[in-house]
């Protein structure tokens, strides 16, 4: 003769147990989503900035390799006491 054990209404899931197990799934899911969203994202402003940087530094390469002209020259060699001083204003 078999003897079964009672059922403890305890150890039985309930219905609140398995809304919560929905909601979880639910929230990890959401989670996943928005967590790929923002890699994605960061990602792309990764791209664009460096797409820039990379710009800039061809720029700056060939401004350095370009020989300047007589004007750009004429720039750089101007005296530095042209400054109006605090006498002189009024």
């Amino acid at each position: 003769m078999k003897y079964y054990q009672p059922i403890d209404p305890e150890d039985q899931e309930s219905d609140e147990d398995n809304i919560f197990k929905q909601y979880l799934e639910r929230f990890c899911l959401n989670m996943e989503y928005h967590t790929e969203n923002f890699k994605a994202a960061c990602k792309d402003a990764r791209d664009e900035l460096h797409d820039k940087l990379r710009c800039k530094f061809k720029q700056l390469q060939e401004s350095i390799h370009c020989p300047l002209t007589r004007r750009e020259m004429r720039i750089m060699v101007r005296p530095k006491n042209n400054c109006v001083g605090i006498r002189n204003l009024g």
